[in-house]
């Protein structure tokens, strides 16, 4: 696979895992065992929170693969 699919599949996997996480967080879960990002962060910061998970589990693959050389 080119390293522009693996990019792409790892971006789309990343983006798909924390937009999974945040509706379980605030759409899922009880109110009661929410997280309580709300409670310090504005709802416009909302969107930068998921998107630093999304690069955080992007980052590890993308580390993987250019040590592979692939």
């Amino acid at each position: 696979m080119s390293n522009s699919k693996l990019l792409t599949t790892f971006i789309l996997i990343g983006l798909g895992t924390s937009t999974v996480a945040y509706v379980t967080d605030y759409h899922v879960v009880a109110r009661r065992f929410q997280l309580g990002f709300e409670l310090s962060l504005s709802r416009r910061s909302f969107p930068w929170v998921y998107a630093v998970l999304a690069i955080g589990l992007l980052l590890p693959e993308l580390q993987r693969t250019s040590q592979r050389g692939t």
